[in-house]
């Protein structure tokens, strides 16, 4: 399988219909189109899958949007386009990589564990607060945004001190707007918008 990753800086419209599949909003997609870095990874000159990449801060980079064809998937294209991605972010020297992806959403939270991503935080009614219409995945309705991080590892460079962020819950119900540590409480490509 000859394929190759290109980055594109101009006529990211060209790829809307991929971006699409992960983020089924136009007018978000179009909010961030322009930004940070576009990704795509060809086959024999045909576009099968992209990853999206918008710096958050000088050491924060977001995976806003990876979605790879569906006739393509399961064959190794997304794995290969967030490695890509992980590695790019390592080489411009960001620390942490970011994603968020729906409560619903189990395949991508296994995708994005099997990377090395850990679970960060929840924002509570992030998908009922922002869409029109609900969305159901494996007959869960998708309400809530769970973010992840990966912590990036730098050869010669001691991060040992460095402890995992704590898991916390975001409310935004109107009684609440701070983010809760889970501690305190009793027990849906890419693409949302910036954190």
């Amino acid at each position: 399988m000859a394929s190759d990753i290109q980055e594109r800086e101009q006529n990211r419209e060209g790829f809307l219909d991929l971006l699409l599949l992960a983020d089924p909003s136009v007018e978000l997609v179009q909010r961030y189109l322009t930004e940070g870095y576009l990704f795509v990874l060809f086959e024999q000159g045909d576009a099968f899958g992209v990853v999206h990449l918008i710096p958050q801060t000088a050491t924060v980079m977001e995976v806003k949007n990876i979605a790879v064809k569906e006739e393509a998937q399961g064959r190794g294209y997304g794995k290969r386009l967030l490695q890509y991605a992980l590695d790019f972010c390592q080489r411009q020297g960001y620390e942490k990589v970011l994603v968020g992806t729906g409560n619903s959403s189990m395949n991508n939270l296994a995708f994005y564990q099997k990377a090395g991503f850990r679970f960060l935080s929840i924002r509570r009614n992030f998908f009922t607060d922002h869409d029109a219409e609900p969305i159901f995945e494996h007959g869960i309705q998708c309400r809530d945004m769970i973010l992840l991080e990966v912590v990036q590892r730098f050869t010669g460079v001691d991060k040992s001190d460095r402890s995992p962020s704590p898991l916390t819950i975001h409310s935004d119900t109107p009684s609440s707007k701070e983010a809760l540590p889970v501690s305190s409480f009793k027990r849906r490509g890419s693409f949302w918008p910036s954190m």
